[in-house]
């Protein structure tokens, strides 16, 4: 007889019925329960022995303890299960199955997110009632217990929600064809080492400072965003982080719903890039904005902010660019169709360089104003003009040469750009670093400039050896250099998507 429990959920998410079916299994619920009896067994041996050796609270030691434990074994071993599922579902082709299904994709996509690390959530669930207890005796107070647990859940379907996105990409568009083993042995190294590291020392640092019954106990830091407390007020940053990881969970979302649809779409499309682009640069000037007339143009915070953007465009470039196919069916369906200014603006296959550029413009309303504000009074209006075209420029440089790769007929051509962007972007720098004494201070700060580091010029050692119309005459000369550099790029790609069509064309009226 079938379970009405079961029957209830196969109506509201049949997804998350086959994964239960597949995954609660007698056998593989008595060995969970069998590992965590063995693991309450040798936590109470060792509170036992403590007693014994005259450890005045073990309890609360032991809620510290597991404190660390719990999110790193459900961040690690969920995300993990979660890659591991999704990519071997994609190379079996039984997600094809699941793609076909009448289901809406947030159904589907829910399903795997509450089903693939059902085991570990059971583990999990176990292990709570201790947790809560040795918080109790330990006199841990209700709420930082309350502040744990909120967290955990928020920033556990974050990272989930991460890992279903990487397995979808990484299985479906990836550089380089390879086991399912590899995508999730990689997301669980990143998450062990990078994502578990840095939401825990965020709540460490910001979050539960304010409660000084934790271990090491130090003052809330002194962190703002558009002015509001976020590390001084317990509220303020409590909402901060959470309105954080809302907007990044709605944001992964539609892209998780676009891409198991459509695998054969671009990452996201041009108007989420526009969304996002904005988001995330409200998110990061915010801290900026506080204290930024009192810093220099050259310090941290200025090139932190520089290099932030770089690598943000640099993620957007290889987001947003079609592929060949992609191209040509825009050139035939879609450009004939639709204004060719709309069509690039909007357009799901058209070329990136000019959604690119729009997220430039996006960029430059929200940073340009902060950064004049930081000029003011100052005699950094020039430098900063040098520094945003330079900064644009190259980043156009960099869309449209990818674009050009990704256009062209070759296998694996995600493969090809990104060891090109790289090889471009590190030998010359790298040649550069080895050879600067023998080129000379006005060679090497040229050739830094021309590769997207015009914020260099304006270094305090810079003004402080160059006579400042050298320097703008620096400027104005990699500018031109990185325009011409841009002009040929765009204008060769431009040739090769017409001529591409034309041999297409050709190709499909030859007869057999």
């Amino acid at each position: 007889m079938t379970n009405p429990l079961l029957l209830q959920i196969g109506n509201w998410n049949p997804q998350l019925l086959r994964e239960i079916r597949g995954r609660l299994k007698p056998r593989s619920i008595f060995a969970t329960v069998a590992v965590v009896v063995i693991a309450h067994g040798l936590i109470f041996l060792g509170i036992w022995q403590s007693f014994e050796n005259g450890t005045p609270n073990p309890f609360k030691d032991l809620f510290w303890l597991m404190m660390w434990l719990i999110p790193y074994g459900l961040y690690f071993i969920g995300g993990y299960s979660l890659v591991n599922d999704l990519t071997t579902e994609e190379q079996r082709g039984t997600l094809n199955f699941v793609r076909l299904s009448p289901r809406p994709s947030p159904t589907i996509l829910l399903g795997k997110l509450l089903g693939v690390p059902l085991l570990f959530y059971l583990a999990i669930a176990l292990f709570v009632p201790l947790h809560l207890l040795s918080a109790l005796i330990g006199g841990i107070s209700l709420s930082f217990i309350l502040s744990f647990y909120l967290m955990l859940i928020a920033e556990g379907i974050f990272i989930f929600c991460l890992a279903m996105l990487f397995a979808l990409v990484g299985a479906s568009q990836s550089v380089v064809k390879t086991q399912p083993a590899t995508y999730s042995v990689t997301f669980a190294i990143l998450t062990l080492m990078f994502f578990s590291p840095a939401v825990l020392f965020w709540n460490r640092a910001v979050l539960w400072s304010h409660f000084p019954s934790i271990q090491e106990y130090t003052e809330p830091p002194e962190l703002q965003w558009f002015y509001f407390p976020v590390g001084q007020n317990v509220w303020v940053g409590h909402g901060f982080t959470l309105a954080t990881l809302f907007v990044g969970m709605v944001l992964m979302w539609t892209v998780l719903k676009r891409r198991l649809k459509n695998p054969a779409a671009t990452l996201i499309s041009k108007r989420q890039s526009y969304a996002l682009t904005a988001c995330l640069e409200l998110l990061i000037v915010g801290f900026f904005v506080p204290g930024i007339q009192d810093i220099d143009f050259s310090e941290g915070p200025v090139v932190a902010l520089y290099v932030l953007n770089m690598v943000l465009f640099l993620v957007l470039i290889f987001a947003l660019s079609p592929t060949r196919q992609a191209l040509l069916d825009w050139r035939y369906y879609e450009s004939p169709q639709i204004p060719h200014g709309a069509t690039l603006m909007w357009g799901e296959r058209s070329p990136a360089p000019a959604a690119i550029a729009i997220n430039l413009l996006i960029v430059g309303v929200v940073v340009i104003p902060l950064l004049l504000w930081a000029a003011t009074g100052r005699e950094n209006l020039l430098s900063l003009l040098f520094v945003a075209l330079g900064f644009s420029s190259q980043a156009l440089c960099y869309a449209v040469l990818t674009q050009r790769i990704l256009a062209a007929k070759v296998k694996n051509p995600w493969a090809w750009a990104l060891g090109t962007l790289i090889i471009i972007i590190a030998v010359p720098l790298i040649v550069v670093s080895i050879l600067s004494q023998s080129l000379g201070p006005v060679v090497t700060t040229f050739i830094w400039a021309v590769m997207g580091f015009q914020v260099i010029l304006f270094a305090p050692e810079m003004v402080s050896q160059f006579n400042i119309a050298i320097l703008i005459l620096l400027s104005v000369a990699t500018l031109a250099m990185q325009w011409i550099i841009l002009g040929l790029l765009a204008w060769h790609l431009q040739h090769f998507l017409s001529r591409m069509g034309s041999q297409e064309d050709r190709a499909i009226a030859q007869p057999n």
